[in-house]
């Protein structure tokens, strides 16, 4: 799915995380996710986040 939407040229990232199926149980990786969702719509609405990332965002138009 994330290689088609990157294709299309919608606004899309990929997380991975070892241990985790189809949804996040882990303390660590809900975390990550939580901030990483924060980091993502601040990028995709053009506000600077409060937090640093490594989040790699493609085809973020802003």
């Amino acid at each position: 799915m994330y290689d088609k939407l990157r294709e299309k040229g919608v606004t899309t990232t990929l997380m991975l995380f070892d241990d985790e199926g189809h949804g996040f149980r882990g303390a660590d990786a809900v975390r990550r996710r939580s901030e990483a969702s924060y980091v993502f719509l601040c990028k995709v609405l053009g506000i600077q986040p409060s937090i640093s990332s490594d989040l790699q965002i493609v085809n973020v138009k802003i």
